[in-house]
Formats: structure tokens, C-alpha cells, sequence
């Protein structure tokens, strides 16, 4: 096994007597973790009427950004040629730790859930993986050596679900991109996406949407988390309205998670903002006016033609709460990812009315509806809206970044694509 590396890239290659020789192009920053010869993987939906399904054999190389089975010389050419065997080879090739949502040992017919910090047992036959995108992998290990199966299923319980946030291999490849960028221009069309963790970065947002000091303005007051651990150390808020009374606005809204700005209407300066309930009624009221009329009259009044109010949306209400998605999906995962083609044709038999049962089209539809009426009422009615939501950090995030993605053309380029997740989902939480 060894690693040949330029400034740039590395590959990873090993030589094995049976498996033969295996080249894996690395990510800058990305390590191996560790590999298993003589492993198998599991190709569902290949059995038939008179044998089980099929295994194709091979190598598992982890590394601390994804999983990668390559199959032994000549292994696949052995085996029966079938739609369902080619599907499942071509998807397996790379599954990021990332989109790793499950792992269950599979010891003598029974399944234990593996996660970071289980200990694994003496003896155990087979993995399995269940993943975000709806695929499935089972891969056989007893004919591996115990250490290496050891290793590559601690690795992958270790990195697709890491102890904290800074453990994720995106940061082993910002870190490994600038070191190799030293002395290196970017370019004259590539800049870093903003984090909105700084208040130049907030600063550049609202001049880029022509919103001016005397409408809205970036705060400190929360630069050393004093009013909401889970909001960015810089927000926006009405320039009238004191960091004294943020701190009072905070208190009464559930998490401390008070009203921040997420955009403003070029033209009309109408804006969108997002909260969480207040704690005294558990409901989308406005728990201080003055806060409220602040937002309100943070616009051109100019160039409104409706009356001066805010439209507040509280979200549960429509699209239901984080633990009805998560119901959802749990169903709409046991429809899609079925064991065997047995399996599958009883699930086929009632696949609409499984799929209606499972709700999760709907909470998609819903959370479309409610965004595109948000996105009316800010470009056609010329209202503010305010997003409410129990906690203020669940659907506020998928509802408010649909309502830009849809009224604002520079989210919908790469640049700024990055520019909102990192707004709406890491800095505001």
C-alpha cells in the first residue's frame, strides 16, 4: 500500500496478489483510513427462483471522506449479467461518509446499530449501511482478516458520524486547499464564499440588494453569543431600534431566537425575516410592537402601495413539525428501500397508497406552497413576511431559502447558492 502525492492531488494505491492492483484518486486532505481484502458486497435484487443473491467480491478502502469497494479481477464477469447487478456496482464505486444516516452489524442473524462510540463486538459477519439518498449496501467481511474489518467499520463509524462539527472532513479539505493555494491567485472570477460570521460579509449582503444605513444595519450585540447561542455573532437589524432592546426582544421569543433579517426586496426594500414563537402565547404574535414596527418601517415607504404591516407565517402550522418530516421520511425510506425483489413486489402492490400514507409528499408540496406564497406577498403585495416557527431553526431554514431561491436570481448561481446555505443553515442556524 502506498500513497503517491503532488502538490495537489494523491493517489492511493495498493497491490494484492488476489484482488490485484487498486487506484483510488484522493481529495486533498483525504487520508485512508483503512482497507479490507477479500470482502464482499451484497447485489440486491439479483436472486432468483432457484438461488439466493448474488455476491461480487473485493477490496473496501475507507478513507475520512468516503467508502469505496472495487471488485477483484474478473469478479464481476463471473457472475450473472443483470440490470440490477450493474446499478448497484456503478453506485457503489464512492458513498460519502456524509450520506451515511445508518450502520448495523449483522451477528448470527441478529442487527445491532453501530454508532461513533459503540464499542464493536469480537466477531460480527456482515455491515450494513443505510443511506440519506435512499441506497442500501451490505457488505460481507468473514473472509477478511478481523483486523481490517475492524478497522474499516471503526472508520466508518467514526467519520460519517463525527463527534463534533470541526471533525467533518470538509474542513481537513479547506484546510489542505489553502495550504496548497499558498503564494496562488484564485483568479479573477473565483472568490471565497461568504460565512456571515463576520459583519463585512453582512455589510457586502445588503449593499449588494441596495439597502442603506438608514433602513438596516449589522449589530455586535451578539458577538459574544450574550442573546442566542444558535444565531450568528452578527446579524441585521432595524437601524432604529438598540442592541439594549435586542437583548429584551430576545427574552420573549422561545431559544431567545428574536426576529433577524434574511432579505429585503431591491426595489420596494419589503423584507423577510424569521423568528421563533413567542414564549408567553406559543403562537405567531408579536410579543414587542416596538420591535415589530421597527421591521415594519425598515423599507422605502415610498414605494409601498399596501398597508404598512408585516404577513406573519408561522410555519408548523402548515407544513407540520421537524417530527412529522421525520416520520415522513422514515416511511417514505421502508417504501424505498426494500430487502429482495420478493419485498419489492409487495410493496409494489399498494405503492400509491403507501406513498400517499406516508405524507411526505405533501410536507414537500406544503413547504412549496407556503414559499411561493411568501415570494407573492413580498413581489406582488409588497408586504413584509415574517417567518415563525416553534423553535426558529428547523422549516424556517427550508421555507426562508425556497423564498430567495425563488425571488432572487443570484441565488440561484453557484456563488450564490453557497452563499445562502451558509446564511440560512450554518450562520443563522
Amino acid at each position: 500500500m502506498s500513497v503517491k502525492r503532488s502538490k495537489k492531488t494523491a493517489v492511493f494505491m495498493s497491490n494484492d496478489s488476489d484482488m490485484g492492483t487498486i487506484a483510488l484518486n484522493l481529495l486533498p486532505g483525504e487520508i485512508v483510513v483503512g482497507q479490507a481484502a477479500d470482502a464482499k458486497q451484497l447485489i440486491f435484487f439479483t436472486e432468483t427462483p432457484d438461488q439466493p443473491c448474488q455476491y461480487v467480491s473485493g477490496t473496501l478502502v475507507c478513507t475520512n471522506y468516503r467508502l469505496s469497494f472495487s471488485p477483484a479481477p474478473g469478479a464481476v464477469e463471473k457472475l450473472e449479467r443483470t440490470e440490477g447487478l450493474f446499478l448497484a456496482l456503478s453506485s457503489s464505486s464512492s458513498i460519502p461518509m456524509t450520506c451515511v444516516d445508518q450502520i448495523s452489524l449483522l451477528i448470527g442473524g441478529r442487527r445491532k446499530l453501530l454508532g461513533a462510540n459503540v464499542s464493536l463486538p469480537r466477531t460480527f459477519t456482515e455491515i450494513e449501511l443505510t443511506c440519506k439518498d435512499l441506497r442500501r449496501f451490505l457488505f460481507d467481511l468473514k473472509n477478511c482478516k478481523k483486523n481490517e474489518a475492524s478497522t474499516v467499520t471503526t472508520g466508518i463509524a467514526r467519520h460519517s458520524q463525527p463527534a463534533a462539527v470541526c471533525l467533518l472532513f470538509a474542513f481537513e479539505y479547506t484546510h489542505a486547499i489553502k495550504e496548497a493555494s499558498k503564494g496562488e491567485s484564485y483568479g479573477n472570477d473565483v472568490s471565497p464564499a461568504p460565512t456571515f460570521l463576520n459583519p463585512h460579509d453582512w455589510e457586502k449582503e445588503l449593499s449588494r440588494l441596495g439597502i442603506t444605513g438608514d433602513q438596516w444595519r449589522v449589530t455586535e450585540a451578539n458577538k459574544r453569543f450574550s442573546i442566542c447561542a444558535s444565531l450568528s455573532p452578527y446579524f441585521v437589524c432595524p437601524t432604529n431600534i438598540t442592541d439594549t432592546t435586542l437583548e429584551y426582544a430576545a427574552t420573549l421569543h422561545a431559544q431567545n431566537r428574536l426576529p433577524v433579517w434574511c432579505w429585503s426586496h431591491p426595489q420596494t426594500g419589503v423584507n423577510l425575516t424569521r423568528a421563533s414563537v413567542s414564549v408567553a402565547q406559543e403562537q405567531d404574535e408579536a410579543p414587542d410592537p416596538g420591535l415589530m414596527y421597527a421591521i415594519t418601517m425598515a423599507r422605502q415607504i415610498e414605494k409601498q402601495v399596501e398597508a404598512r404591516r408585516i404577513e406573519r407565517f408561522h410555519i408548523n402550522s402548515h407544513c407540520g413539525s421537524v417530527r412529522d418530516v421525520a416520520k415522513a421520511f422514515s416511511k417514505l425510506q421502508e417504501l424505498c428501500m426494500p430487502f429482495s425483489i420478493t419485498q419489492l413486489g409487495e410493496l409494489d402492490k399498494q405503492w400509491y397508497a403507501s406513498l400517499g400514507d406516508s405524507r411526505w409528499y405533501h410536507i414537500v408540496s406544503s413547504c412549496l406552497a407556503l414559499a411561493k406564497e411568501i415570494a407573492a406577498m413580498l413581489c406582488t403585495r409588497k408586504r413584509s413576511a415574517m417567518i415563525f416557527e416553534d423553535e426558529g431553526r428547523d422549516l424556517s431554514c427550508v421555507t426562508s431559502s425556497l423564498v430567495q431561491l425563488m425571488v432572487d436570481p443570484y441565488f440561484r448561481s453557484i456563488s450564490g447558492f453557497e452563499a445562502i446555505i451558509q446564511k440560512e443553515w450554518v450562520a443563522m442556524g
